[in-house]
């Protein structure tokens, strides 16, 4: 999350003839490609809030209290499954890692375990009562 301002994100180390330690150079490609990464890294380049937004490197820009609106998107995932955060977190983070085949093999098996969990089952039948209405509220 990133606050609007004025103000600009990236890593201009090489305009000291440096490189963007503390991670910046492995943990950038992961997020934004290589591609960018390289873009940024060697030109120095820095970009604005909205353009991080843009690139994948902020989730968004706020105005205003932006410790508030973190608490707010905090809150809101706490109400999460954990089981099913968990194994999402696991399928995301490991999918670069992984053929495809390998991946979905695991996404199925994970799949299949919140699939006979009861809170998953109590959900599924509580999503057939209302109508298949499984919306979160921000969406509506």
């Amino acid at each position: 999350m990133v606050q609007q301002g004025d103000y600009d994100l990236g890593l201009p180390e090489i305009n000291l003839g440096l490189l963007g330690g503390a991670g910046g150079t492995q943990r950038l490609p992961r997020l934004i490609g290589q591609s960018k990464a390289l873009e940024m890294e060697l030109l120095g380049q820095t970009i604005s809030p909205a353009q991080a937004v843009q690139w994948g490197i902020a989730m968004e820009c706020v105005e205003g209290d932006v410790v508030a609106r973190s608490i707010e998107i905090a809150n809101k995932l706490a109400t999460k499954d954990p089981r099913a955060s968990a194994h999402i977190k696991q399928l995301i983070r490991g999918s670069a890692d992984w053929e495809l085949e390998e991946g979905l093999a695991k996404e199925r098996t994970l799949f299949c375990d919140l699939m006979v969990a009861p809170d998953s089952l109590q959900a599924m039948k509580d999503f057939v009562e209302n109508d298949g209405d499984i919306r979160d509220e921000d969406c509506r």
